[in-house]
Parts: C-alpha cells; sequence; structure tokens
C-alpha cells in the first residue's frame, strides 16, 4: 500500500475489466481481488447500472484484432487513453447482456479445461525428460554440452517489415502463436500470396523446424513445425534450424521446454519496457547432448504422449470453435 501512495496508480475494485495496452495489444482480464496495474493497462470500471462487466469482458475479447488496429506508435504498439475512450461498445439491456455472458462463461470454462488438460500433458513430457536425463545444469550432470549453434544450421528471426491485415491467406505467427511445446493458430492475422511469397526464407519456417519466443512477456516459449503446412513469423519468434546428424528435433524441444532450461533462458532476457532474446546470445546457449539412440528414445515416448496431445487438441480446437461462433453470434444479436 505505502508503493501505491507513492505513485499514480490507484486501486481497483473486484470485476475491473483490464486491457493490455502494449506488448502485446488487446490481452483482457477480470480482477477477483483489487489491485492496481502498470502503464501497460487500460483499466475499465464497469458502470453497474449500464454494463455488465463479464458482457464487457468478452466484447473486448471478440475484437483482438480491432483492438490491435488501434495501436499508435514507432517503438512499439500501443493504445492510449483517449483512443479506448472512443471505442463504441453495444449496450443491449443488462438481463440480455447477463444471459449473454453466462453463456459465454459455459464455452469458455469447457474451452479452458480442454486446453488444461493439454498442459497437463506437457508437464508429463517434462517429467519423462527429467526422468531419462535429469536436470541438464546439475554438477554432477553427465551430460555432453555443446553451444547451441553447433547443432543448429540456422538461428535467426522473422520479418521486421510492417504487414496488411487479411482475413484470410498465410497464417503470421507471433509471440502470442508460440504456446508451450505447440503452434496455436487461433487469434492469427494473414499475409497475402504476394507478400509470403516476397519474404525471405528466415521467415518461413518448414517441419522440423524450432520457435521459440524472443520477444514479449514470456519468453523462450518453444514449439517444433510438424506439418508441411505454409506459416510466416514475425520479428518477436526466433527460428531455430536442427542439424538432424546431431539433434533430433523433438529432444531439442523436450530440452528448451525442461524446467531447467526455461530458467536459464528467463535470466538471459533483456530489456525492462520490451523483454527480448539476443539472438548471438542464443546461438552460444549449451545444449546438453546424449546419444543420438537415447534421443530417439526419448522421442519414442515423447510421441505417444503427442498423440493423445493431439486427439486433445482437436477436441480443444472444437471448444475455441463453438466460443468463437458464439461470440460472433452474441455480439450481432443472434444468440
Amino acid at each position: 500500500m505505502e508503493g501505491l501512495k507513492s505513485c499514480a496508480a490507484s486501486i481497483l475494485p473486484v470485476n475491473s475489466v483490464l486491457l493490455s495496452s502494449r506488448a502485446p495489444i488487446g490481452l483482457v482480464a477480470i480482477n477477483s481481488v483489487p489491485m492496481a496495474t502498470n502503464q501497460g493497462y487500460k483499466s475499465l470500471v464497469a458502470n453497474a447500472q449500464r454494463i455488465d462487466s463479464k458482457f464487457l469482458y468478452y466484447w473486448l475479447k471478440s475484437k483482438t484484432s480491432y483492438l490491435q488496429g488501434l495501436g499508435n506508435g514507432a517503438t512499439f504498439k500501443e493504445i492510449s487513453k483517449a483512443v479506448v475512450e472512443r471505442i463504441e461498445v453495444p449496450v443491449p439491456p443488462l438481463d440480455e447482456q447477463r444471459r449473454i455472458a453466462a453463456i459465454l462463461d459455459v464455452a469458455d470454462g469447457l474451452r479452458r479445461q480442454r486446453r488444461r488438460t493439454v498442459e497437463l500433458l506437457d508437464s508429463l513430457s517434462e517429467s519423462i525428460f527429467l526422468e531419462m536425463f535429469g536436470d541438464p545444469f546439475a554438477h554432477n550432470s553427465a551430460l555432453r554440452r555443446v553451444e547451441f549453434e553447433k547443432v543448429t544450421s540456422r538461428i535467426t528471426y522473422g520479418f521486421t517489415q510492417p504487414m496488411s491485415h487479411h482475413e484470410c491467406g498465410i497464417p503470421i505467427l507471433t509471440a502470442k502463436n508460440v504456446r508451450s511445446g505447440y503452434i496455436d493458430l487461433n487469434n492469427v492475422d494473414f499475409a497475402s500470396r504476394s507478400e509470403f511469397d516476397a519474404l525471405t526464407a528466415k521467415s518461413k519456417p518448414q517441419r522440423n523446424d524450432i520457435l521459440i519466443t524472443k520477444d514479449g512477456a514470456i519468453l523462450g516459449r518453444s514449439a517444433c513445425v510438424l506439418t508441411d503446412a505454409e506459416v510466416c513469423i514475425n520479428q518477436s519468434v526466433a527460428l531455430v534450424k536442427p542439424r538432424t546428424d546431431f539433434v533430433e528435433p523433438l529432444y531439442l524441444l523436450g530440452y528448451l521446454m525442461s524446467g531447467p532450461v526455461q530458467a536459464r533462458i528467463e535470466a538471459m532476457k533483456k530489456g525492462n519496457a520490451m523483454p527480448h532474446l539476443q539472438i548471438t546470445e542464443l546461438a552460444r546457449f549449451p545444449v546438453a547432448l546424449p546419444s543420438l539412440e537415447l534421443q530417439r528414445k526419448f522421442v519414442l515416448r515423447k510421441q505417444k504422449v503427442e498423440s493423445q496431445k493431439a486427439r486433445l487438441e482437436r477436441f480443444a480446437e472444437e471448444s475455441y470453435a463453438l466460443f468463437s461462433s458464439l461470440q460472433s453470434l452474441a455480439f450481432s444479436g443472434r444468440l
């Protein structure tokens, strides 16, 4: 509380709607306890006589692309208080708002539950890694360590030029789309065919490439490209091409996702306003390297988990599609 007295922050009541206004724009939450936020949020206290907090929360969640399009700034995009104040929100009768929010609550709960099950399987993969190889940074570890660049043919990051926003085309992956162990194709922008063709190879991941978040609040999240479908990445994502004569891509992914490695990556971040990983440091990052035979044994065990995970991912995608459909119906007056 003493800290609050000495700054411009104020205590927000429970059920305030928190909208991230930079790095990235458009994330939304509702607080369950009184709290304060920093300058990275625009905090909205609903007038209970006119609008339901949950209704406002879900409406903002459905408008991520629109909100991101309102951002301004040269170094990084941000939406100002004045911009937020001018956003027009539909305000049906309160009873209707609450009915819509209740329906979306149920659908969102199902979506979150299925995503949580997928995350538990990710934890199982990490347990398998630690069981087989232990902490790769422990003083008694027998694993040989080499620099990242020794087991990769390329370490780079995606495009930096502005791109148009299209409703369809080739998905543009940013840091928010690289989750822990998987690529999330929900909530993506798209590049046109001509924009994609103009990009260099460093922005076009291929099968077995590893993607690592290098900018944003959570650094070092990693996923492996498992299909030949075309996608591109922007500068917030690092692209790593494993040398398969030295390292199995799924072993490298398991290594990067392990707790000890994540802690090391977190310690490497630079900057406060916009934390980031430097590619040159990533190139020197140590990789524990067991024999290819042991790596392949790990991969076989991991693939069994991944097959179960893929099935649950399909259920999760169906839940997300249902939730998105309900959002669309709700905010077009058809629910």
